[in-house]
């Protein structure tokens, strides 16, 4: 597979995809996230924002995990979707964890073909 653009333009386009895809789903955008590429793989990484009603639950002790499961199954299927649609690439998987109480997930992008690029 090859892009017509460079590393980096690549990198922006899929932070705004999966920011515009966690805006979508919980609401919020993300405060950070990092992006590694890797031969038929993509790893983001990121800071992201707590949905206030979840973080509410949270504090008083009630179980969220259920929630965040079906939150995390409907995101990967919409990131899956705007990376075919906005970038053209063919996603096998997305993998996705997430840990409440920093803040943080990951999501690993398995793709069907290897990433190449233009030079920068």
């Amino acid at each position: 597979m090859v892009t017509k653009i460079a590393k980096g333009q690549f990198k922006q386009q899929l932070m705004a995809v999966n920011n515009d895809v966690n805006q979508e789903v919980f609401g919020r955008g993300l405060r950070s996230q990092k992006v590694y590429l890797m031969d038929n793989t993509i790893l983001i990484a990121a800071h992201n924002q707590r949905v206030p009603a979840l973080a509410t639950l949270d504090k008083l002790g009630l179980p969220t995990r259920e929630i965040d499961l079906v939150l995390q199954d409907s995101y990967k299927t919409r990131l899956k979707e705007l990376i075919e649609e906005r970038l053209g690439i063919a996603v096998r998987s997305v993998l996705k964890d997430y840990d409440p109480k920093n803040e943080l997930s990951v999501n690993v992008l398995v793709l069907e073909e290897q990433l190449e690029f233009n030079m920068e």
